[in-house]
């Protein structure tokens, strides 16, 4: 993997850039590498997105290796689950701000703030 960033780094300054990472994927002998190690390829720039896990813009070596390993494979049921309930809790969260900013009780007490439908800023009924 390691070998694999150094070849793509062509301006070697360690780190490697969107236009790198995308040219360097234009190679077959690079795309059967990754497909090799479970990685999905199709969506580059969301791959790239993904391994650029403090969003500056461009992946270092460490995050490169530790996004591939992280990144390996199909997702498992209880990744999915994982997710889905973070975001359900995060919602939940948002909504009562949300709420607390407006002057509106807290989601507990009955409706949603955020309705996820129509958006955000719902009118209430008189």
């Amino acid at each position: 993997i390691r070998g694999f960033f150094r070849q793509a780094d062509v301006d070697q300054t360690g780190t490697l850039s969107w236009e790198e990472f995308r040219n360097h994927l234009q190679d077959r002998k690079v795309q059967a590498y990754f497909q090799a190690l479970d990685l999905d390829v199709s969506q580059a720039h969301v791959l790239f997105d993904l391994l650029d896990a403090d969003g500056s813009g461009s992946v270092t070596v460490e995050e490169f290796v530790h996004g591939c390993v992280r990144l390996r494979g199909q997702a498992k049921s209880i990744d999915v689950n994982k997710v889905m309930y973070m975001c359900e809790r995060t919602f939940g969260r948002l909504n009562d701000f949300m709420a607390l900013c407006s002057g509106q009780p807290a989601s507990q007490a009955g409706e949603p703030f955020w309705h996820a439908k129509t958006g955000p800023w719902v009118e209430e009924e008189a």
